[in-house]
């Protein structure tokens, strides 16, 4: 279950970065057409003399930091929940992450992470030594 719970957190946290990769490719090359569209008519202006290229870039501007946030928060809880999967040394060391993680990263990663067994966790053996 441990396994079962890193992988769909990875994987949450990559299916939130590659969309966003693609989506600012795209809006590149949209956007060039967009300009080079409105520049040439002229049609693209605004009653304060925004062109087009003005507008294109200032709403661009907003969708990165926006998407940034939003992504960064997945990808950073995400981050922090794979540390404590590989730290916890016994369920309850991972309950307040797995609830963050349910909220803000994975739901069924979250939830599984709230069901790992105990005997998962590696505990020392007493008088092993491992020299």
């Amino acid at each position: 279950m441990k396994t079962a719970s890193r992988i769909l957190i990875i994987i949450q946290m990559a299916f939130c970065a590659i969309p966003f990769l693609v989506f600012i490719i795209w809006w590149a090359v949209a956007g060039v057409a967009f300009v080079q569209a409105g520049l040439n008519d002229g049609s693209i202006t605004s009653s304060e003399g925004f062109d087009a290229a003005q507008i294109y870039g200032l709403v661009l501007v907003m969708v990165i930091i926006m998407m940034i946030l939003c992504i960064g928060v997945i990808e950073v809880v995400g981050a922090f929940a794979l540390r404590q999967l590989a730290k916890a040394k016994q369920p309850s060391d991972l309950t307040a992450m797995a609830i963050i993680t349910m909220l803000f990263c994975s739901l069924i990663g979250g939830i599984l992470m709230l069901c790992i067994p105990a005997n998962e966790f590696q505990t020392p053996t007493a008088g092993v030594s491992h020299n």
